[in-house]
């Protein structure tokens, strides 16, 4: 099922207005038509550091990540999520299609395990696209410290068989970026 048993019209809705929104918002980025790495700026998938650690939310992936830019276009993602009634350890792989110095779009695979309240375990995978910034060009000032947010919507699958968590997913995460650039 795309949305789980117990959910009707109001997430139909919810669904919508929140897809309207996120349209809304990244599509004047699509077509700003900025230049790509070019003159006096990294793109940022290369600004900050290689190495990322912070906070992902994705249902059904969510909790304590890290990241590692492989290159400018390629980023691992590692997702360790221990809170409420859902479990997870996850892997996610995004790759940046439209790179420039303000914000990278991208889209993203996951692989993962999920477990919900500890007696129903089994796989759960999903893709997506989102949008990532970081406040140093955001607010253009290069004092500030290496912090990376990222929004996203995408839809996921599990294998559970208790509780089907399929679902449209939307995310947030924020990441503080250290180590060599690549």
């Amino acid at each position: 099922m795309l949305i789980s048993s117990g959910y009707g019209f109001r997430a139909w809705s919810r669904l919508a207005f929140t897809g309207a929104f996120l349209a809304v918002l990244l599509l004047p980025f699509r077509f700003a038509g900025a230049q790509v790495g070019t003159g006096d700026g990294l793109t940022v998938g290369v600004q900050g550091g290689k190495f990322g650690v912070g906070f992902a939310s994705a249902w059904p992936t969510y909790g304590i990540s890290g990241t590692y830019q492989l290159n400018e276009t390629l980023t691992a993602e590692a997702i360790l999520g221990f809170v409420g009634v859902a479990t997870n350890i996850s892997g996610r792989g995004w790759y940046r299609f439209d790179q420039n110095v303000d914000y990278d779009l991208y889209g993203y695979g996951m692989l993962g395990i999920l477990s919900y309240r500890s007696f129903d375990t089994g796989l759960m995978f999903g893709f997506g696209g989102g949008i990532e910034a970081g406040i140093q060009e955001l607010f253009d000032d290069p004092e500030l410290p290496a912090i990376f947010g990222n929004f996203e919507i995408g839809i996921a699958f599990d294998t559970i068989a208790f509780y089907n968590l399929s679902i449209f997913s939307f995310g947030a995460g924020i990441h503080y970026r250290f180590g060599e650039r690549n």
